[in-house]
């Protein structure tokens, strides 16, 4: 059953959005701030309120090159974007994955609803930010930087009133704007949980970027598709999991310690719990323990728990069986627990898993067996349970999130991942490492990295960890002109965090006293030398000597 505004929800957003278009005025107690927002850019921007037909649509050559340009994001989210389809097939509604200016890289729907959206020119090619059409979920998605649902009168422009569109925005591990995923759809089929299921696949699709980065010594991307890879390619790809303790890199007593205490766990079948911040290499330390263990010859099943829409958790895990429910595969589907048998089940981001499935989990630990939804036979199982999670899960049982009898299920042997800042010494080890292997990865000849580019990458926190640390090497190998990284080709922000010391943070100074103290510093840094300044702080040579001249800076 679908849930929709009624017909006097629709007609007071409508008054509202014409008083607004004809007068300029609008009451902010008929309107969310987020659209109330967007209403005043789209104004500011000169958008026809009459208008939603697209007239910035890339010509076929030039959409080439963008799609090029965005070839990993589309071959990671085309199979999830697949599968979110498969939920809402025949609905009339369709999947959009857009890149980071707004440009529709790949639509998927029925044909009636492509053939409506292309009467809008909603289709690949086509810029669907606020400034070409509005207020819409992606366009507002991508300028806020924030999931959200525009339904009806809420879109700027009139041709879009009859839709409703749910957007989430797709990061970079370094949490830059890659893209969004968009649904869309009728207004009359709106639904509040559509949100939610989209938010659910973008976080999918970030989390197999993720793995694309850490996962060097992968051969392909579907190799660590977890809740959204058919189970039949799963069955294909199982036991390479590709990882033992061999590759975790580092020295340092922490990582050494954490190592040998993840060794003696792989002896045993108890469950593990590991724990550490995002991009510490849970998934690593998972596979490690599986590669080591007696069970190395049986299937190892990724799962994130984060990356499941709510509806579909059981059937996923326990699988179904035929005419289970509407749009359930003939003959049924093993779930990932019994293509988990004999081997091991990763339960990644598990704190984010609903309640409810936590009792059902609970209770497969416990007894062993599973039943398929919409089954009656009891499904005995031989799977060892590796968890992990980067929050404090005793915190989540006292806040109520997370169940308690389950915590200390999960929680036999636990293993803390310590942070990257944490790990004295093994910082330059990994830089190295990834600088080796991604510059042959790449076919790339870096073979150095300069010491002002060294002591910025040594100064930084991490706050991404190791994840973090090689998305930086990748962009940095990508960009750099010869067989060195300079400090100009590392990100702005690992600079600019150089000289913003933690202990001034909260010191209220002007715009002007901030850019004169950071082109000081820079150049200090830089000991004078005017071309790495101004390219550590993105700007050009002239502009760089027109600042110094305005702030009086002595540049040596």
């Amino acid at each position: 059953m679908t849930v929709s505004p009624g017909a006097t929800e629709q007609a007071r957003l409508e008054k509202t959005w014409e008083k607004y278009i004809i007068s300029g005025s609008l009451d902010l107690s008929q309107v969310s701030n987020l659209i109330a927002a967007s209403w005043q850019r789209c104004r500011s921007a000169a958008v026809n309120p009459a208008g939603g037909i697209c007239c910035q649509v890339h010509p076929d050559d030039r959409l080439r090159q963008i799609m090029e340009s965005n070839k990993k994001m589309l071959a990671i989210a085309s199979p999830i974007i697949e599968t979110v389809y498969h939920c809402i097939q025949d609905s009339g509604f369709m999947v959009v994955l857009v890149d980071q200016e707004g440009v529709i890289l790949k639509t998927m729907g029925d044909y009636k609803t492509l053939t409506n959206a292309g009467l809008l020119n909603f289709h690949s090619g086509a810029d669907w930010t606020e400034r070409s059409v509005g207020t819409n979920a992606i366009g507002t998605c991508l300028a806020t930087g924030i999931p959200i649902q525009v339904t009806g009168a809420e879109h700027f422009c009139y041709q879009h009133h009859a839709w409703t569109c749910s957007a989430a925005p797709i990061r970079s591990p370094a949490g830059n704007i890659l893209g969004c995923l968009d649904i869309s759809g009728p207004y009359e089929k709106m639904h509040p949980h559509t949100l939610g299921m989209i938010v659910a696949a973008a976080q999918a699709i970030e989390s197999q970027l993720c793995n694309e980065l850490i996962s060097v010594k992968s051969t392909s991307t579907r190799n660590h598709f977890t809740i959204m890879m058919d189970p039949v390619s799963q069955e294909r790809n199982k036991n390479r999991t590709g990882f033992t303790f061999q590759d975790i890199i580092g020295k340092s007593k922490k990582i050494r310690a954490t190592v040998n205490l993840a060794m003696r766990a792989s002896t045993s079948s108890s469950t593990v719990l590991l724990l550490g911040e995002s991009g510490t290499g849970k998934e690593v330390f998972a596979q490690a323990i599986h590669n080591a263990s007696e069970r190395r010859h049986r299937p190892f099943i990724p799962v994130n728990c984060a990356a499941m829409p709510a509806g579909l958790v059981q059937s996923e895990l326990f699988g179904y069986n035929d005419g289970a429910f509407t749009g359930a595969k003939r003959g049924g589907q093993a779930g990932k627990f019994e293509m988990a048998e004999g081997g091991t089940i990763f339960l990644d981001e598990i704190a984010d898993m609903p309640l409810e499935m936590q009792a059902n989990l609970l209770r497969v630990l416990q007894e062993k067996t599973i039943m398929r939804v919409g089954g009656s036979k009891v499904i005995p199982l031989d799977v060892r349970v590796i968890a992990a999670t980067n929050r404090d899960l005793f915190q989540e049982v006292r806040n109520g999130n997370f169940r308690e009898d389950l915590f200390y299920r999960l929680n036999v042997i636990t293993i803390e991942i310590p942070p990257l800042r944490a790990r004295e010494g093994d910082l330059r080890i990994l830089i190295e490492h990834f600088l080796g292997i991604l510059s042959t990865r790449l076919n790339k000849s870096i073979k150095n990295i300069s010491s002002p580019a060294m002591e910025i990458l040594t100064q930084y926190q991490w706050p991404g960890n190791i994840r973090e640390l090689a998305n930086v090497i990748e962009q940095a190998i990508n960009i750099a002109e010869n067989d060195i990284i300079d400090a100009g080709h590392l990100p702005r922000y690992l600079t600019q965090s150089l000289i913003n010391p933690p202990d001034e943070i909260w010191r209220i100074i002007t715009l002007d006293q901030l850019e004169e103290k950071t082109i000081s510093k820079t150049l200090s840094h830089f000991r004078g030398n005017i071309s790495k300044t101004a390219r550590a702080l993105g700007i050009g040579r002239n502009t760089l000597y027109e600042k110094i001249k305005k702030y009086n800076i002595n540049p040596f």
